[in-house]
């Protein structure tokens, strides 16, 4: 019976975690472009968010290149037409400006937002550190000051949907490497636990 309540409250626990998760994730967000407006002309998203546009009333497009908008941290638009719809996602942090080359007074900008790594969770003398975050070719778990006693730990490091990606045995004082260069550009989650005890769980991004 105590086997079978452990069982069901880690269960209960891996629901909560990934319930809390897929609520960060990445989200799209909607621009109409009608009336010579960009409707809302301004936005804040989450780093990795999509941003759809959708032209539904004349001849307009967007024009967010660094030759027009240097400070921009990189180019995105689309050719001028008329019925289009045109989706970019805004994978770096910082505020980006566009405009319709056919009306120059229709301008907008998306500000972008980075996301840090959330660790929570925590026990006893976990003292885990998680980087780079965002991730590009790899994520490293420092465990150097961590002490998990005799026991060894497993890290497992989840998608949105919540599939396992790869799974590691880990213990003390050890600086384990992940490898983030095959994985799409997202928000993972990770769990952290021995036999007994979830040590630490929390979610990091890749780019």
């Amino acid at each position: 019976m105590k086997h079978n309540y452990a069982r069901i409250s880690m269960l209960a626990i891996l629901f909560v975690a990934l319930i809390s998760f897929n609520s960060s994730a990445q989200t799209s967000h909607n621009v109409n472009v009608s009336d010579f407006q960009f409707d809302p002309a301004q936005l804040t998203i989450n780093e990795g968010d999509t941003v759809i546009f959708t032209n539904t009333n004349g001849t307009h497009n967007v024009n967010g290149t660094v030759q027009d908008f240097p400070d921009n941290p990189e180019s995105f638009g689309n050719s001028v037409g008329s019925g289009w719809t045109f989706t970019f996602v805004f994978n770096t942090p910082g505020n980006y400006d566009y405009v319709c080359d056919v009306h120059p007074a229709m301008t907008g900008r998306v500000i972008v937002s980075p996301v840090s790594s959330v660790e929570n969770a925590t026990s006893g003398n976990a003292k885990i550190q998680v980087y780079p975050n965002p991730a590009t070719d790899f994520v490293t778990f420092d465990l150097t000051e961590t002490d998990l006693g005799t026991n060894a730990a497993q890290i497992t490091i989840y998608n949105s949907l919540g599939a396992i990606v790869e799974s590691r045995e880990v213990r003390s004082t050890e600086k384990v490497t992940f490898s983030t260069s095959e994985l799409e550009t997202g928000i993972y989650s990770f769990r952290i636990q021995n036999s007994e005890t979830l040590i630490q769980s929390g979610s990091f991004m890749t780019r």
